[in-house]
């Protein structure tokens, strides 16, 4: 959002909506290949080619810092069963 709320002749270019308003960047966002965007709009999946190897995993954990060890173990449990040890 910075790259809109206050362009510069440095940033503008990356702002898709100069107006400042938030959803018209979300607008943008949703009728463009954002495979092919500024590296500030690229979404995190291809800055780590996450994007290319998401099929490889069949379990997405989350972490959360208000359920701590007690989830994570909880969540390993599952997961060896489901892989059967």
């Amino acid at each position: 959002m910075d790259k809109c709320a206050r362009p510069t002749e440095m940033v503008s270019g990356n702002c898709h909506a100069l107006t400042g308003v938030f959803k018209y960047a979300i607008d943008w966002a949703l009728k463009t290949d954002m495979s092919d965007v500024n590296a500030h709009w690229l979404p995190q999946a291809y800055h780590c080619h996450l994007h290319q190897h998401v099929g490889a995993y069949t379990v997405i954990g989350v972490m959360d810092k208000n359920t701590g060890p007690k989830q994570f173990q909880s969540d390993a449990a599952c997961i060896l069963e489901e892989a059967g040890l």
